[in-house]
């Protein structure tokens, strides 16, 4: 594990905290009709990974890298940026079917869609359930620990659940559970014959299998524009191999202003990962310390509908593994267009 997983959940909150996560939380209409939202804009990020090559939209692994015992150089690249849900509300029931990006997974390269409903109860809160599609996979490298020679890129499917539960008994609280399951097409970690693995010390490095977050939060109102967001977070990362099955523990922390004209949203996280068992090529465990760091402003254009909004982000994500070669930085900025329609909460 490294930030090409952890990231998105960190970095997301700066990136789009308003779109995402306010719409979980919103209670739902009690009239009939359409909603939704969509963005558009571009990104440019600089990525240092020795384990992740981008996807169909950006490059940003090296092909080649020299040796494996070393920290990873940086590449860069522009990404589109795009994402939006569409909802449904049936009224007389407090019922909404909903379909859209889960712009979590943009910093993992791996663009999804969402296709749920939610409801709300009297007394309980709001109960979400949706499916996860993953529509262009991330790009990951078959033996990401070949030296001297071009590495080739594989797909890296991830396709689940998630499951919401906000606003718990009419309380601040709200909790999450998201499952992806974890596909790598082509997978050949160790296969260089130079590194004299056995069969078993190969299957240690397998990276199928499945990731497990769970999430609780807490709305804290600090004023009448102002809204602080505390979180605690557990991911199990289980994969067939078990040099590659961590746990990561972690804490986050968002800020937002909610303006009439401007929203800011800031954003910063700290989580650790322990692994089970030893890397075989580097005799260690590739125990991890994660932080990110994020900022993001909307403004309101003074347009007749007031539905349009001009956006700006930066996030910045940085892992510090106990293995040298699995660091892994990204910096990311991003600028671009919100527009909402329907109903206006």
């Amino acid at each position: 594990m490294n930030v090409r997983r952890i990231a998105p959940a960190l970095l997301a909150g700066a990136l789009v905290f308003p779109v995402g996560s306010w719409a979980a939380l919103d209670p739902i209409p009690t009239t009939s009709g359409w909603s939704g939202s969509f963005i558009l804009g571009a990104g440019w990020t600089e990525v240092e990974s020795n384990l992740i090559a981008g996807n169909d939209f950006a490059d940003v692994g090296k092909k080649q890298v020299d040796t494996i015992f070393d920290g990873p150089e940086s590449e860069d690249d522009v990404l589109p940026v795009f994402s939006g849900d569409i909802r449904y509300t049936f009224g007389s029931s407090q019922t909404q079917l909903f379909f859209g990006s889960d712009v979590t997974d943009l910093v993992r390269f791996d663009f999804a869609n969402l296709l749920g409903v939610r409801k709300q109860f009297d007394g309980v809160g709001i109960i979400s359930g949706a499916f996860a599609l993953s529509n262009f996979p991330a790009e990951v490298w078959e033996d990401p620990y070949l030296a001297g020679v071009n590495r080739n890129k594989t797909d890296r499917d991830s396709n689940g659940f998630r499951f919401d539960w906000s606003r718990i008994l009419d309380s601040n609280f709200s909790f999450k559970i998201n499952y992806r399951d974890i596909d790598v097409d082509k997978e050949r970690s160790g296969s260089d014959p130079a590194l004299g693995l056995t069969d078993q010390q190969r299957r240690l490095l397998r990276r199928d299998g499945d990731n497990t977050t769970y999430n609780l939060e807490y709305l804290w109102k600090i004023g009448p524009r102002q809204v602080l967001i505390p979180e605690i977070f557990l991911t199990q990362q289980d994969r067939d191999g078990d040099a590659v099955t961590n746990d990561i523990v972690g804490g986050n922390l968002t800020y937002s202003y909610l303006g009439d004209v401007w929203t800011f949203v800031l954003t910063g996280s700290l989580a650790g990962s322990e692994y089970d068992k030893r890397n075989p090529i580097y005799n260690e465990k590739a125990d991890e310390d994660i932080y990110s760091l994020g900022a993001t402003a909307f403004y309101k254009l003074p347009t007749k509908s007031k539905r349009w909004s001009l956006l700006g982000s930066v996030a910045y994500a940085d892992s510090d593994s106990d293995i040298e070669f699995h660091d892994t930085t990204i910096l990311l900025i991003t600028a671009g267009v919100r527009y909402r329609f329907g109903q206006q909460l």
